[in-house]
């Protein structure tokens, strides 16, 4: 026989309480992998968010590019027209 008469008890009750629990701590599993998962996706997002950025600036030079060298054909095309 154990030193402590309780312990047949005690064993039981910490058996029966991780039962009960055991729902509980599954799903606290389920959310730790739903929070995991949503900070993956986060980092995803800001990394294409950058990308997206990169090309909107990329645009924005090449629309200022592409005005820039139509400029002297808008010049042009004004002076042909008599400047109306």
């Amino acid at each position: 026989m154990s030193a402590d008469p309780w312990q047949p008890w005690t064993h039981a009750q910490a058996d029966a309480l991780r039962m009960i629990n055991a729902p509980i701590l599954a799903a606290l599993e389920r959310q730790r992998e739903a929070a995991e998962s949503l900070a993956a996706l986060a980092e995803q997002m800001a990394a294409m968010g950058e990308q997206v950025g990169r090309m909107a600036r990329q645009q924005a030079e090449l629309t200022r590019l592409l005005e820039a060298a139509l400029k002297p054909y808008q010049d042009y095309l004004d002076w042909l027209d008599g400047g109306r």
